[in-house]
Protein backbone atom coordinates (compact mmCIF):
# COMPACT_ATOMS: atom_id res chain seq x y z
CA UNK A 1 0.00 0.00 0.00
CA UNK A 2 1.36 3.42 -0.87
CA UNK A 3 1.72 6.23 1.67
CA UNK A 4 -1.17 8.24 0.23
CA UNK A 5 -3.60 5.31 0.55
CA UNK A 6 -2.37 4.47 4.07
CA UNK A 7 -2.80 8.07 5.20
CA UNK A 8 -6.31 8.05 3.78
CA UNK A 9 -7.09 4.92 5.77
CA UNK A 10 -5.79 6.52 8.97
CA UNK A 11 -7.95 9.59 8.35
CA UNK A 12 -10.93 7.29 7.81
CA UNK A 13 -10.06 5.48 11.08
CA UNK A 14 -10.19 8.83 12.90
CA UNK A 15 -13.58 9.64 11.40
CA UNK A 16 -14.92 6.19 12.30
CA UNK A 17 -13.80 6.65 15.90
CA UNK A 18 -15.31 10.15 16.11
CA UNK A 19 -18.57 8.82 14.69
CA UNK A 20 -18.63 6.08 17.34
CA UNK A 21 -18.16 8.71 20.06
CA UNK A 22 -20.98 10.83 18.62
CA UNK A 23 -23.33 7.83 18.44
CA UNK A 24 -22.10 6.40 21.77
CA UNK A 25 -21.42 3.21 19.85
CA UNK A 26 -19.08 1.22 22.09
CA UNK A 27 -19.48 -2.01 20.10
CA UNK A 28 -18.63 -0.18 16.87
CA UNK A 29 -15.49 1.35 18.37
CA UNK A 30 -14.09 -1.88 19.79
CA UNK A 31 -12.81 -3.33 16.46
CA UNK A 32 -10.84 -0.13 15.95
CA UNK A 33 -8.74 -0.98 19.03
CA UNK A 34 -6.43 -3.83 19.91
CA UNK A 35 -7.59 -5.89 22.90
CA UNK A 36 -4.29 -5.09 24.65
CA UNK A 37 -4.43 -1.34 24.02
CA UNK A 38 -2.73 0.84 26.61
CA UNK A 39 -4.41 4.22 26.99
CA UNK A 40 -4.25 7.49 28.86
CA UNK A 41 -7.42 9.50 29.29
CA UNK A 42 -9.09 12.41 31.01
CA UNK A 43 -10.48 10.17 33.77
CA UNK A 44 -7.65 7.68 34.38
CA UNK A 45 -3.88 7.66 34.56
CA UNK A 46 -3.51 4.43 32.59
CA UNK A 47 -5.86 1.84 31.15
CA UNK A 48 -4.28 -1.47 30.22
CA UNK A 49 -6.77 -3.19 27.91
CA UNK A 50 -9.83 -2.57 25.78
CA UNK A 51 -12.27 -3.59 28.50
CA UNK A 52 -10.81 -1.03 30.94
CA UNK A 53 -10.78 1.64 28.23
CA UNK A 54 -14.43 1.03 27.38
CA UNK A 55 -15.74 0.82 30.94
CA UNK A 56 -13.58 3.37 32.74
CA UNK A 57 -13.06 5.99 30.02
CA UNK A 58 -15.44 5.68 27.08
CA UNK A 59 -18.65 4.80 28.92
CA UNK A 60 -18.62 7.61 31.50
CA UNK A 61 -17.20 10.19 29.08
CA UNK A 62 -19.22 9.47 25.96
CA UNK A 63 -22.48 9.51 27.94
CA UNK A 64 -21.88 13.20 28.70
CA UNK A 65 -20.49 14.18 25.28
CA UNK A 66 -22.23 15.61 22.24
CA UNK A 67 -20.91 16.66 18.80
CA UNK A 68 -17.42 15.16 19.17
CA UNK A 69 -15.18 15.81 16.17
CA UNK A 70 -11.55 16.14 15.25
CA UNK A 71 -10.51 19.51 13.84
CA UNK A 72 -9.46 18.51 10.32
CA UNK A 73 -6.85 21.25 9.92
CA UNK A 74 -4.99 20.01 13.02
CA UNK A 75 -4.73 16.33 12.04
CA UNK A 76 -1.17 15.08 11.55
CA UNK A 77 -0.42 11.55 10.34
CA UNK A 78 2.96 9.82 10.11
CA UNK A 79 3.72 6.33 8.86
CA UNK A 80 6.54 4.01 9.87
CA UNK A 81 9.13 3.10 7.26
CA UNK A 82 7.52 -0.34 6.86
CA UNK A 83 3.98 1.04 6.67
CA UNK A 84 2.86 -1.35 9.42
CA UNK A 85 2.53 1.38 12.05
CA UNK A 86 1.22 4.92 12.06
CA UNK A 87 0.56 7.68 14.51
CA UNK A 88 -1.96 10.45 14.33
CA UNK A 89 -2.47 13.57 16.39
CA UNK A 90 -5.36 16.01 16.33
CA UNK A 91 -7.19 18.59 18.34
CA UNK A 92 -10.83 17.82 19.06
CA UNK A 93 -13.94 19.64 20.17
CA UNK A 94 -17.21 18.57 21.74
CA UNK A 95 -20.05 19.75 23.95
CA UNK A 96 -20.01 18.52 27.53
CA UNK A 97 -23.42 17.71 28.99
CA UNK A 98 -22.90 16.90 32.66
CA UNK A 99 -26.64 16.70 33.35
CA UNK A 100 -26.58 18.66 36.59
CA UNK A 101 -25.05 21.78 34.99
CA UNK A 102 -25.47 23.66 31.71
CA UNK A 103 -23.77 22.26 28.61
CA UNK A 104 -20.33 23.70 27.82
CA UNK A 105 -17.70 23.69 25.07
CA UNK A 106 -15.04 21.06 25.69
CA UNK A 107 -11.79 20.96 23.73
CA UNK A 108 -8.83 18.65 23.86
CA UNK A 109 -6.08 16.83 22.05
CA UNK A 110 -5.51 13.26 20.99
CA UNK A 111 -2.71 10.93 19.97
CA UNK A 112 -3.25 7.48 18.49
CA UNK A 113 -0.64 4.86 17.65
CA UNK A 114 -2.03 2.42 15.11
CA UNK A 115 -0.81 -0.96 13.88
CA UNK A 116 -1.94 -2.57 10.66
CA UNK A 117 -3.05 -6.16 11.22
CA UNK A 118 -5.30 -8.35 9.13
CA UNK A 119 -5.77 -5.63 6.53
CA UNK A 120 -7.02 -2.98 8.98
CA UNK A 121 -5.69 -0.42 11.42
CA UNK A 122 -6.06 -1.01 15.16
CA UNK A 123 -5.11 1.38 17.91
CA UNK A 124 -2.46 0.04 20.28
CA UNK A 125 -2.12 3.28 22.28
CA UNK A 126 -4.40 6.28 22.67
CA UNK A 127 -4.18 9.43 24.68
CA UNK A 128 -7.12 11.81 24.79
CA UNK A 129 -7.01 14.67 27.22
CA UNK A 130 -8.61 18.02 27.81
CA UNK A 131 -6.87 21.15 26.59
CA UNK A 132 -4.60 22.53 29.32
CA UNK A 133 -6.20 25.31 31.33
CA UNK A 134 -5.68 28.68 29.66
CA UNK A 135 -5.23 27.20 26.17
CA UNK A 136 -8.83 26.38 25.33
Amino acid sequence: MDDHAARGEVLEWLEQFADCVRRRDFAGAEPLFNARVVAFGTRNEVLENLSELRERQWRPTWQTTRDFRFLADTVHVELSATGADAWATALWTSIGEPGDRPAFDRRGRATFILRRAGGRWQCIHSHLSLMPVGLS
